[in-house]
């Protein structure tokens, strides 16, 4: 188990200090391998991450966004990571990054997990977040699909049913995909959260703690970026 642990005093400084982070990760990548590619999550907490980070000269039109996970909705509709990330990160300098996204509603759901698993390439960073229940991704405790999202046999992404609202389908990449990426940044905020942190950190149950699965794995390099 590899943890580095970033604890930072507000969430701004949290997301002005990823985003630095996030984007000099970027630009190794870049001058190494000539392009990047870059996975982040959906919810409220990555908004001032997001802001921060379109914010960053770097060569973005050598970057690709997509999605650690999304909701099987169409892309206008409020419940989409891919609308989310459309509004608060593709715009300012990282306007000219190309955006891979998850769900087709034309495709429908198996069609797009078998589209998405086929295009999906090894990230050299991935943003996770941090539910109340201990969920990273769409890997949900309780969920049908846990076991075969952190199987070492997964596709890079599958559907998968949630366990919390809003309850439509997910397609999201399993957990070995994201495993192998050159960096993992788990990004959360809150005493309620940390207390979650602390107790995957402490034991490795991914049946009722998903994130406990990338905190305890052997060959995954967790970087902890935390606020009050």
């Amino acid at each position: 188990m590899i943890i580095a642990e970033h604890l930072y005093a507000s969430p701004d400084v949290l997301a002005q200090r990823l985003a630095w982070i996030t984007a000099k990760s970027l630009v190794d990548a870049i001058a190494t391998n000539g392009q990047a590619r870059l996975l982040v999550s959906g919810g409220s907490t990555p908004k001032a991450f997001f802001a921060a980070l379109s914010a960053e000269a770097l060569a973005w039109e050598r970057v690709t966004i997509g999605l650690v996970d999304d909701r099987c909705v169409e892309s206008f509709d409020p419940n989409s990571n891919a609308k989310l990330v459309g509004e608060n990160l593709l715009v300012g300098e990282a306007f000219g990054a190309t955006f891979q996204p998850l769900f087709d509603l034309e495709l429908g759901v198996e069609k797009s997990a078998q589209w998405a698993a086929g295009a999906a390439l090894r990230p050299d960073v991935v943003v996770l977040g941090l539910g109340g229940d201990g969920h990273t991704a769409s890997l949900f405790p309780g969920s049908p699909q846990l076991e075969k999202g952190l199987s070492a046999a997964a596709a890079p992404v599958i559907a998968a049913e949630p366990t919390m609202e809003p309850m439509v389908m997910r397609l999201t990449h399993s957990g070995p995909f994201l495993a192998q990426a050159s960096r993992v940044f788990l990004h959360f905020e809150g005493a309620g959260k940390r207390e979650i942190y602390e107790d995957a950190r402490l034991r490795d149950q991914p049946s009722t703690t998903p994130i406990s699965w990338f905190l305890h794995h052997p060959h995954c390099p967790v970087e902890t970026f935390w606020a009050p």
